[in-house]
């Protein structure tokens, strides 16, 4: 059986680093932000709109719009095709994200505050999928998550399924130990309303510290006027820089 090293490593072939916090980079959810600004549009309605946001954010890679890993992301829980035909996707998944948080978690709690997080839950699905694949990689497979792993998120039936940002859009079905800190995973960061939904969320029902692991973080530099000349900066910097599974955006120097 080929070990998680061997399963992720052909993935280095097309996965790109994301920036560590600085000069044109998101202080918050780490994409291209333009001018002198510090944190991008979406992470400051996050924190207009939500009482409270993740401690910290942290991604295996970019996952650049219409590249591999961005196609990969969608085809593995795209239920339109059969689930033998999504298994290889799923498994290269699976250990990449394992390989990430053995190395990584705790650049990630550090970042956060805390020594580690005790508790492992992720993102459910809010399109009435059955069985996420996301949650059985977590809950199941991958061997740093599955002692601490709870189901501590199910999707609002009442809250409409788009992209804004509320405390309402996930109901926590159990009250969380005072001190707690959990790590939420989810598969893609987007604009964030998911994540930092879920997080306010798990911070309202008890949790001290929230912090967030996705495999990929979504970038497109196809935007106009200034977004697209800072995306495109970012885009050449992350290019520039050899993949390294030993580094992410929260690694000491």
């Amino acid at each position: 059986m080929p070990t998680i090293d061997e399963l992720s490593e052909p993935y280095a072939n097309f996965l790109r680093p994301v920036l560590p916090d600085g000069p044109g980079v998101c202080s918050s959810c780490h994409t291209s932000v333009i001018g002198t600004f510090t944190m991008c549009i979406p992470c400051r309605s996050a924190r207009s709109a939500l009482p409270s946001v993740a401690d910290s954010i942290g991604f295996v890679s970019l996952a650049v719009k219409q590249h591999q890993l961005a196609h990969e992301l969608a085809f593995y829980k795209d239920e339109r095709y059969a689930f033998e035909k999504r298994l290889r996707k799923i498994a290269g998944l699976t250990a990449i994200l394992w390989r990430w948080l053995k190395v990584h978690e705790e650049c990630l709690a550090r970042s956060a505050g805390v020594p580690s997080f005790s508790v492992v839950t992720s993102i459910p699905s809010t399109r009435n999928r059955e069985g996420h694949p996301l949650e059985t990689m977590v809950s199941e497979k991958i061997g740093v998550t599955i002692d601490r792993y709870r189901s501590l998120l199910n999707p609002n039936p009442d809250y409409p399924d788009d992209r804004e940002f509320s405390t309402e859009r996930f109901r926590v079905p159990e009250n969380i130990q005072a001190g707690t800190s959990v790590l939420v995973i989810d598969d893609t960061f987007t604009k964030g309303s998911r994540v930092q939904s879920a997080s306010s969320a798990l911070k309202s029902a008890g949790a001290a510290t929230v912090g967030v692991m996705c495999i990929g973080r979504h970038f497109t530099a196809t935007q106009e006027g200034d977004f697209g000349v800072a995306a495109k900066s970012y885009l050449k910097r992350s290019s520039e820089l050899t993949w390294n599974w030993d580094r992410c955006c929260y690694c000491e120097n």
